[in-house]
């Protein structure tokens, strides 16, 4: 992979009349972050979120208040892997439900996400990168189409 680049794998072309579908459904999703942090989190204390289930509560962000209704969303967050610990950084695979604001849940956004993973580690976070892995269908299966 070059540098500044996108990687699409697996990469499939389907019809545009799909385009609707896809930007319409509330299916969940899979990411892997990798999260900056202020200072040194304990490596146990990661692995200790795994498995765990968190229901949020995220106000509009910051980022799109101007343009959106300042509204209170109650979402789900599921971690299910911590991977690459580095001195101030780590990877972490979550599953989300449809419309969460991943950075937001990360950062806390000025505390407009409660709780975010910044909360739970009690140290400052930053999301440098976020990768989709899976769209789940309503079936609870990856999208494989």
């Amino acid at each position: 992979m070059h540098e500044g680049r996108i990687e699409l794998d697996p990469f499939k072309k389907v019809e545009r009349s799909r385009v609707p579908y896809w930007k319409e459904a509330h299916l969940d999703k899979c990411y892997r972050a990798w999260i900056e942090t202020d200072s040194p989190v304990d490596p146990e204390l990661l692995q200790s979120l795994i498995g765990r289930s968190l229901e949020i509560i995220q106000r509009t962000p910051s980022r799109v208040a101007y343009r959106r209704a300042d509204l209170e969303r109650q979402r789900s967050v599921d971690i299910f892997g911590v991977g690459e610990v580095a001195d101030r950084g780590f990877t972490i695979d979550i599953r989300c439900m449809h419309g969460t604001y991943v950075k937001e849940w990360v950062n806390s956004d000025e505390g407009r996400t409660k709780s975010s993973l910044a909360e739970l580690l009690s140290v400052g976070c930053e999301c440098a990168a976020l990768d989709v892995l899976d769209i789940m269908t309503e079936d609870d299966e990856p999208v494989t189409e």
